[in-house]
């Protein structure tokens, strides 16, 4: 049974406090039944580090992050997922203004956040 979907940033902050927990839930969302490996369906892996997982049987590498819009970057997972809550929950909200939110210190990187979300929102 999943939760209810936190209604106020400290809410949400609350569920998910850290990266680790946005990695299980990440996990728990990829492979709601299990591991399965995208290159040979085996069913088994090593959990590695940095959001990674071995396949037993082939010896695959696979990131819980691969093919979304959090692959290949640097920014901690609990950054991606406040950033993603406050574009869904605030009107408005401008690349710059959620920089200053999430503490990013670059311009740049503020904007390719804002930027990845909305397209996959769209």
């Amino acid at each position: 049974m999943s939760r209810p979907f936190p209604r106020t940033l400290p809410e949400f902050q609350a569920v998910f406090p850290d990266d680790a927990s946005c990695r299980r839930y990440l996990v728990e969302r990829r492979w709601a039944d299990g591991f399965r490996c995208p290159a040979c369906g085996g069913e088994a892996a090593w959990e590695r580090a940095s959001l990674r997982f071995l396949c037993q049987r082939c010896r695959r590498e696979t990131s819980v992050t691969a093919g979304t819009i959090l692959d290949h970057t640097r920014l901690p997972l609990v950054t991606w997922f406040w950033a993603a809550y406050l574009v869904a929950t605030t009107p408005g909200l401008n690349a710059l203004s959620l920089g200053r939110l999430l503490g990013l210190s670059s311009r740049e990187t503020a904007w390719t956040v804002m930027s990845r979300l909305r397209r996959s929102m769209s």
